[in-house]
């Protein structure tokens, strides 16, 4: 879960835990469709243009909380509790 907070620097701690568990070539866990959501997650919200976009178009300011984004975060990495950010305060 990642909060809406969050700086880069955490968006990219985060997304290279999610990486490395899902990567295709990862034998147990890997998956190649939760492996593209986790890119295009990345790709935006990596991108302070894009990320504005995204808040404006969902209707949120950055300061809100997006439940259903925490929850697909949480289905693509069942049992990964180390991946919470609370935004450190």
């Amino acid at each position: 879960m990642l909060h809406p907070s969050a700086t880069r620097e955490v968006i990219t701690v985060v997304y290279r835990q999610l990486a490395k568990h899902h990567h295709p070539d990862h034998a147990k866990s890997g998956d190649q469709a939760a492996m593209a959501q986790i890119n295009e997650a990345h790709a935006v919200l990596s991108d302070p243009d894009k990320r504005a976009r995204y808040d404006e178009a969902i209707g949120r300011s950055s300061a809100t909380s997006d439940a259903a984004l925490e929850a697909r975060v949480r289905q693509s990495a069942p049992g990964a509790t180390n991946l919470q950010y609370d935004g450190g305060g």
